[in-house]
């Protein structure tokens, strides 16, 4: 009984921090608007063509549309 508490306790816990972390990221209210000529540098291990590549491709082009925010690949 007392290692199945345990065991709960801690997943409860876990659970509770991934639920919570994301909470510290949010934005100021006064954050700036999209497209204020900002820039990304990404860096990805997929080579040309693969399907993991066009995949994010596809990413960086749909959120450069919806932020105004360049990405350097």
């Amino acid at each position: 009984m007392n290692r199945r508490w345990m065991r709960r306790t801690a997943a409860m816990s876990a659970a509770g921090a991934l639920a919570l972390g994301p909470t510290g990221c949010g934005g100021a209210a006064g954050s700036t608007s999209a497209g204020s000529g900002k820039e990304l540098t990404y860096w990805s291990m997929w080579k040309q063509g693969e399907p993991q590549q066009k995949a994010l491709s596809a990413a960086i082009e749909d959120f450069t549309a919806e932020t105004g925010i360049k990405v350097k690949r």
